[in-house]
């Protein structure tokens, strides 16, 4: 009987008629794989290594942190594996976070190596980054949903001191969340997460712009008011003195409000309320 501090239970063995005995390790920990030697002499056992090997070495990505000119691999290995990272076949300098996380200059797409070395034998881990364009996060006071890109399929919470309101990207990551309006200066958590894949931004709400227009040229025919406006919300207004000819909700920084013919001359006023109050007002005249 042999025991070994490597070995997680002990070696037995019968010795062969030349008094050798052979003690294999069954069970490797951290990849070796040991035999054992001995002989023997005048009823004592005299011990020698006679060959010692390596397994291939343990290496699992356990999450990837995406964001748009880098990532953030946590990893599983075993205790004294080394690992080097290749970013689409070429060799590339990870900065060390801890003994299991690793930064690296990367984009979303990309394809990154993972080659794990013990002492005698490599593996390669292989990750395909989700190709995405992860949108800047920009949520002011005035908004009450948001569109932008994230992972594809992934799960989309956005976190606040209103809640939470949860989401799923499409294939391509577009994703619309909806909200209650929040206060400026108040801050805001959003994950996108798919698999080991997860994308992260906070920020916190900032205070809506204030609204301008333009408005198109209006003639005695025209039968709609083309305006432009430098946000996509708020509620747009034409109006002929007290009497409103056309309202409706912006979606988007152009909008046709449709009305009937209007006299030359007659002067006209296009309005655009946001939902905090803010103002921008127009007076045209009909050409």
């Amino acid at each position: 009987m042999y025991n070994d501090p490597y070995m997680r239970t002990g070696a037995t063995a019968v010795a062969d008629a030349s008094g050798i005995v052979r003690f294999k390790n069954e069970f490797p920990i951290n990849g070796r794989v040991y035999y054992k030697l001995g002989r023997d002499t005048d009823e004592s056992y005299r011990m020698e290594t006679v060959k010692e090997e390596y397994g291939l070495p343990t290496i699992d990505v356990t999450d990837v942190l995406l964001m748009k000119t880098n990532a953030v691999f946590s990893l599983k290995k075993d205790a004294g594996v080394s690992v080097r990272f290749l970013v689409d076949g070429q060799v590339v300098t990870a900065k060390q976070l801890s003994s299991t996380r690793y930064q690296l200059p990367v984009k979303p797409g990309a394809t990154v190596t993972i080659r794990a070395t013990n002492r005698t034998r490599t593996r390669d881990e292989t990750v395909v980054l989700p190709a995405t364009l992860l949108s800047q996060l920009k949520i002011n006071n005035e908004i009450s949903s948001w569109t932008g890109i994230f992972l594809p399929n992934s799960a989309v919470t956005l976190t606040g001191p209103n809640g939470v309101t949860k989401a799923t990207a499409s294939a391509t990551g577009r994703v619309t969340l909806r909200f209650p309006r929040f206060t400026t200066g108040q801050t805001v958590t959003l994950l996108s997460k798919d698999g080991i894949f997860r994308h992260q931004q906070k920020m916190a709400v900032t205070e809506g712009i204030t609204p301008s227009i333009t408005v198109g040229v209006i003639t005695s025919t025209s039968r709609s008011v083309s305006a432009k406006a430098n946000i996509s919300y708020g509620t747009l207004t034409v109006s002929r003195g007290t009497t409103v000819l056309a309202t409706r909700n912006v979606a988007a920084t152009s909008s046709s409000l449709a009305i009937a013919p209007q006299r030359k001359g007659t002067k006209l006023t296009v309005k655009l309320v946001t939902p905090r109050g803010k103002v921008a007002t127009k007076t045209v005249y009909v050409k």
